[in-house]
């Protein structure tokens, strides 16, 4: 999401407590939230671990490593960060919403794609997508990149460069996740139409092709809260996926094969986006989630660890 007007926006790691050691039993659902961390931050939205198992959140317009202890250090201010992945070489890939909203058209191309190291160097991949949110790094490096304020999912080279349109026709598409053969695209959409606010509670299914390439995209799911006004995505080891349903302040989990969505918590409002813990400190086995509004850091315990990751 973004802020005011209040738009949505932003992802993923691995399995095991902060010593090292693995849970082996699934949590029972739903299951309790705690918090990680809170009072730090008026709003946050992305959030990824890199490979080294460092965490990193968009908040307050600004990246931010956050220490398994709950220390905070900002990386460096951003003008309007709202999804986050990384490279997996040590390159946090940040999106930045632009100002464009809806009709009339044309849409304004001011969004950028950054990559930032983490002692908080800055290049510029991308300056042509109106309102890029959400990053997903495919397995040859290159990104997609959502639009939810439009219909469009970009493709970007790792590189940098221009966009292409990868995939139109799903209306405000947010978070993004590759099923574990990589041969479908799971896609949650926010808003029920281009250029509203009116929430939406559908989770996509997009076939690809051995090149990756996308066909027509087919519902895998719709949420039961009417307000869910979907966020970010991530996956775990046995292929479900977990939505953030924002508004709603819920996170549900998704099983492709029987994609009825069960409820995993509730009681985390303005719930953004989501990442399984890694590195040293942090529960593998736990999903960690940013708050829109309110600026907190929830860790969800599943007992399961992530999807494997770059």
């Amino acid at each position: 999401m973004k802020t005011v007007p209040l738009l949505l926006g932003t992802l993923l790691a691995l399995p095991a407590c902060g010593d090292g050691s693995s849970e082996s039993v699934e949590s029972p659902l739903p299951v309790t939230p705690r918090t990680f961390l809170s009072g730090t931050f008026q709003s946050a939205e992305g959030i990824t671990f890199d490979h080294r198992g460092r965490m990193f959140v968009t908040a307050d317009k600004a990246l931010w490593e956050i220490g398994a202890d709950g220390s905070t250090r900002k990386v460096t201010d951003l003008k309007g960060p709202i999804g986050l992945a990384h490279d997996g070489a040590g390159g946090i890939l940040v999106a930045e919403g632009g100002s464009s909203f809806g009709p009339p058209e044309p849409r304004v191309k001011d969004g950028t794609v950054l990559k930032v190291t983490s002692a908080g160097d800055v290049t510029v991949l991308n300056t042509d997508i109106p309102d890029p949110n959400f990053i997903l790094v495919r397995d040859d490096g290159d990104l997609l990149v959502s639009d939810d304020i439009g219909d469009e999912i970009y493709l970007v080279p790792g590189g940098g460069g221009p966009s292409q349109v990868f995939l139109k026709g799903i209306t405000a598409p947010n978070g993004m996740v590759f099923s574990l053969d990589r041969r479908e695209l799971f896609v949650s959409q926010s808003f029920a139409e281009v250029g509203t606010i009116i929430p939406d509670a559908r989770v996509w299914r997009v076939p690809l092709d051995a090149n990756g390439s996308p066909g027509a995209p087919a519902l895998l799911a719709k949420l039961p809260d009417a307000v869910a006004t979907n966020d970010g995505v991530a996956m775990d080891e046995k292929g479900r996926v977990y939505v953030a349903a924002n508004l709603a302040g819920k996170i549900y989990r998704i099983d492709p094969a029987a994609p009825e969505p069960i409820l995993v918590v509730s009681g985390v409002p303005g719930v953004a986006s989501l990442a399984f813990g890694r590195g040293k400190g942090f529960s593998e086995t736990s999903i960690h989630a940013t708050q829109l509004f309110g600026g907190a850091i929830f860790e969800i315990p599943l007992g399961i660890g992530s999807a494997p990751t770059r």
